[in-house]
């Protein structure tokens, strides 16, 4: 009875912690709240029936869904336009380097023969969290340890970041020196659609 009085302490901390979670997002009318009551009613459940160690191996698990759950206080949002601005000014610096003469506004890439902007789906927000999912999954079924999470989810972000940075200027060199349609149709196709995850152009 004396052992099993830390961990039963420990799961009614869990369950008041889920309960007031539950509560805070009913009240506030907040889906993230409630979104994580509800991992805390997994996560509670887990530990009251098989203690730490059930925590420790489905730790992978909780990971994957704590992705799932979207971001409170309009954080998508600022993590879009974060990512706009942050691919725009690298794509902008590796044109420089190149010798193509041009001016970013915001995240407007403008040339003398015609204009770029970088949509907010362009900012790579959808391939960071497939990339992140696909990334927390592998690592799940291959069962590694803790110390691949620390370095290869970090490793992940900044690959999205480097993609999305190609397909800029992949659209804008492609565009401007062979005139051609990588924009719009096949081309836009073949380029991972274009609108979606790298530049559409400001016509």
């Amino acid at each position: 009875s004396d052992r099993k009085s830390p961990r039963t302490k420990l799961a009614i901390f869990f369950w008041s912690g889920t309960l007031f979670c539950f509560a805070g997002g009913v009240l506030l009318n907040s889906p993230w709240l409630v979104g994580v009551s509800a991992l805390g009613c997994l996560w509670s459940g887990a530990y009251s029936l098989g203690g730490g160690s059930w925590l420790k191996r489905t730790l992978p698990v909780w990971t994957f869904l704590l992705i799932a759950l979207p971001l409170p206080s309009q954080l998508d949002f600022r993590l879009i336009n974060w990512m706009q601005r942050k691919v725009s000014e690298w794509g902008s610096q590796i044109l420089d380097l190149l010798g193509y003469r041009h001016y970013l506004d915001g995240v407007d890439l403008t040339f003398l023969e015609r204009a770029f902007k970088v949509a907010q789906a362009c900012s790579g927000i959808h391939s960071l969290f497939a990339a992140l999912c696909c990334t927390v999954f592998y690592l799940a079924i291959s069962r590694r340890g803790f110390f691949r999470y620390l370095y290869l989810v970090p490793l992940a972000v900044c690959w999205v970041m480097v993609a999305n940075v190609i397909r800029i200027l992949m659209v804008t060199l492609l565009a401007l020196n062979w005139n051609l349609p990588v924009d719009s149709g096949v081309g836009h196709e073949a380029l991972g659609d274009a609108e979606r995850q790298g530049v559409g152009v400001a016509r």
